[in-house]
């Protein structure tokens, strides 16, 4: 480093111009000079003009300082390119080391040299012309409206993506090229499954969660999330049955039990309901059901079979297609009756029967397992002088309700009028095929009351008891 000495004139002596900066501190150098002498010019054509020199062994030896403020500002502004000092202490201020750098910038309308690093350490001084290049494809695009039609340099550029919440250009441009103005709303969009940002802004509007909902929902030609909800409503809960049918079940399951409907109510109540579900069409002014809302009972003789048939309507009433009417008829899941003389004289082998109550007391404790807390046993009265273990009978009457019929009365009509009358479920193998004869509600509806059930080795168990209790639960 040398040392600076102003002066003031430079007296008539043998003087040496050096042509070169890099010659001159050379030879500074090598004569081990310290000390440079700087004179400023009086003004000229091309402005002040300054000089540096030192003398040395009678000689004067001098540079053209070009307005350089110290030798090392002359050499380090030719290394680096630069033709004026001007252009290099502008450089420096603004941060630039390079000519070709600071004269890229200057150009380009860049005045920073902190903002021109973060736009090149992001990404946008190397994607700036490919921005310009596909600068008029994001047109298309209706939520790039705001975007600048012109950025002037990649600072520019830098500085708006920031403004939207871009970290680099890679994820300006994947943006961008998708539709989306912000990092935010794209990285949102992204999350829930969403490429493009059209389908995204179209699926929150109609008030859809993720773009497979929104997907599904496009091609099913579902016009919003309500109605979104609709259909996986229908799809999750229709049990095997078209969605019409759906909706009847659930008519027919908020009726009051042991009530009586005629099927002109039952169809009225249902064409409502499917009004609820209706939208309009495109150059229409009638509303009709969507194409994704199954139909089966359109007509009024498939609405009668599926209501005299339907083993989920069955489980709700009878219908009695006589009188075109629907009785209500809810099993109860807490109340049950038992066949007690058909379960005491139940044997899995060929046998003489010989009636046990032990086989009783094994069905209740079943039923208990089951979680029936009102279980009823219906015995016939000449059951208790066959049966000889009398002692588990008296352990029954302390844990269930226990009813006797009296002498020469059948326990069949107690079980029958009170399963009609309580919508319970009759414990029990028989058949009932002579009350099926005589009574066509028994004939029509017991095979859907009645639970079968088997012991072996002590165990019990019941012929769909646990799909029946999950369909009346």
């Amino acid at each position: 480093m040398f040392e600076y000495i102003d002066a003031i004139e430079v007296c008539n002596s043998v003087a040496v111009e050096v042509a070169d900066i890099d010659g001159f501190i050379k030879l500074a150098s090598s004569n081990h000079i310290k000390h440079i002498f700087k004179l400023q010019s009086k003004e000229n054509q091309l402005g002040k003009e300054n000089l540096f020199f030192f003398p040395f062994d009678s000689m004067i030896y001098r540079l053209k300082g070009k307005n350089y403020k110290t030798l090392e500002d002359f050499q380090s502004a030719k290394q680096n390119g630069f033709d004026s000092s001007i252009d290099f202490y502008e450089a420096n201020t603004l941060g630039f080391k390079t000519f070709e750098e600071y004269n890229h910038c200057k150009s380009l309308g860049i005045d920073k040299k902190d903002e021109f690093e973060e736009a090149k350490r992001t990404g946008f001084a190397k994607g700036f012309d490919k921005f310009i290049e596909n600068r008029k494809n994001y047109n298309i695009f209706v939520h790039l409206k705001d975007l600048p039609e012109k950025f002037h340099n990649p600072v520019e550029l830098y500085k708006y993506a920031v403004s939207k919440h871009f970290s680099n250009y890679k994820d300006f441009e994947t943006a961008l090229s998708n539709g989306f103005p912000e990092y935010k709303i794209w990285k949102d969009a992204e999350s829930k499954g969403f490429k493009l940002a059209d389908d995204f802004y179209v699926a929150v509007s109609e008030g859809f969660y993720d773009a497979k909902e929104y997907v599904e929902g496009k091609h099913l030609l579902i016009g919003s999330k309500k109605e979104y909800d609709q259909y996986k409503y229908f799809k999750l809960f229709s049990e095997g049955v078209n969605y019409d049918e759906r909706l009847l079940l659930d008519i027919l399951k908020v009726m009051m039990n042991d009530t009586k409907h005629t099927f002109k109510e039952l169809r009225e109540k249902l064409d409502l309901q499917k009004e609820l579900y209706k939208r309009s069409i495109t150059n229409s002014t009638e509303n009709i059901l969507p194409a994704w809302f199954k139909r089966g009972i359109d007509s009024d003789d498939n609405m009668r079979k599926f209501l005299a048939e339907n083993k989920l309507a069955r489980r709700i009433g009878f219908f009695d297609d006589k009188i075109d009417l629907f009785e209500i008829f809810k099993l109860s899941r807490d109340k049950i009756y038992v066949d007690a003389s058909n379960v005491a004289y139940y044997s899995s082998n060929d046998k003489v029967k010989i009636a046990e109550f032990k086989n009783v007391m094994l069905v209740v404790n079943a039923l208990k397992r089951y979680f029936f807390t009102d279980i009823t046993v219906i015995a016939d009265a000449s059951l208790k002088h066959k049966a000889k273990d009398l002692n588990i009978l008296n352990e029954l009457k302390k844990i269930v309700n226990y009813h006797e019929v009296p002498f020469f009365t059948s326990a069949d009509d107690f079980l029958i009028q009170s399963a009609k009358t309580e919508k319970c479920l009759i414990v029990s193998n028989d058949g009932f095929s002579d009350w099926k004869k005589k009574d066509r509600w028994v004939a029509n509806n017991i095979d859907d009351i009645r639970q079968p059930f088997m012991i072996t080795n002590e165990k019990v168990m019941f012929a769909g008891l646990d799909k029946l209790l999950k369909e009346i639960k």
